[in-house]
């Protein structure tokens, strides 16, 4: 019903409904509706479902209007770039919808899901591209002081709402095959071996600020590179680090 409502005219509906246009299951009718998209569009639309499909939890408008708006020479979070959520739902068609209550962004259908894994692999996004966006929000300018107290971080995460979700979750969609991707490794070392930016991620990582709740300082903040790659386990990082680690130990000691 929604395919051929989309179809907007009474002439196109009419066209829409006969024997030969309706699609004969929701696999034809999601395809039916990708590919009436315009390319621009289609790419877009690919995008916000991209994140759909792969977040660790789901995410909230907010929360995804910052991650689409992240590019590869992003420095800071550009309010006047944020996509309006009525274009994101807009571009997904009937695919994608916002729970009013949670104001979380999901898909219409778990079918849309089991759709883009089975028909659009070569069209989604993988988790190395969310990886990449977690990482290079975290080295944000915003983020290269950590807070001093549990007022200034609860600015921090009111005005980057992303933050929270970047912090917890990069591990996550750096696990794996992203781990050897060069863009990715170095991404990692600039937001682990830069002190501030290593400060602010944990504090935001460990931050229960929820609605009411309110953070609680001071951080912990002694957690070196390798406890953090271990601990998300990064399994393939942490042996190229202690492999340099080793190395620069026999060169410094000429063993």
């Amino acid at each position: 019903m929604k395919y051929v409502l989309a179809q907007g005219s009474p002439a196109k509906i009419k066209a829409a409904l006969s024997q030969n246009s309706l699609p004969k299951s929701l696999s034809d009718a999601y395809r039916k509706v990708m590919d009436q998209m315009e390319e621009g569009q289609k790419k877009f639309a690919f995008q916000i479902m991209s994140w759909i499909l792969h977040a660790a939890r789901r995410l909230t408008m907010e929360e995804l209007c910052e991650a689409l708006s992240v590019e590869e020479d992003s420095k800071e979070l550009q309010e006047d770039l944020l996509p309006e959520p009525d274009s994101i739902v807009k571009a997904c068609e009937s695919l994608v919808e916002i729970d009013l209550s949670s104001q979380e962004v999901r898909f219409t259908h778990q079918t849309v899901d089991e759709f883009l894994r089975d028909h659009c692999t070569s069209e989604v996004l993988g988790v190395r591209d969310l990886a990449k966006t977690c990482l290079i929000y975290l080295t944000f300018s915003e983020f290269n002081w950590p807070c001093q107290s549990d007022e200034q971080l609860a600015v921090r995460i009111e005005k980057h709402k992303f933050g929270c979700y970047a912090a917890k979750f990069w591990g996550d969609h750096t696990r794996g095959d992203p781990e050897n991707d060069d863009n990715i490794q170095q991404g990692v070392l600039l937001l682990l071996t830069l002190e501030n930016y290593k400060d602010s991620m944990l504090q935001m990582e460990q931050s229960p600020f929820l609605g009411l709740r309110r953070p609680r300082y001071p951080f912990i903040t002694e957690e070196t590179l390798l406890h953090i790659i271990a601990r998300k386990g990064l399994a393939t990082l942490c042996k190229q680090a202690l492999s340099r680690a080793i190395n620069t130990y026999v060169i410094e000691f000429n063993i």
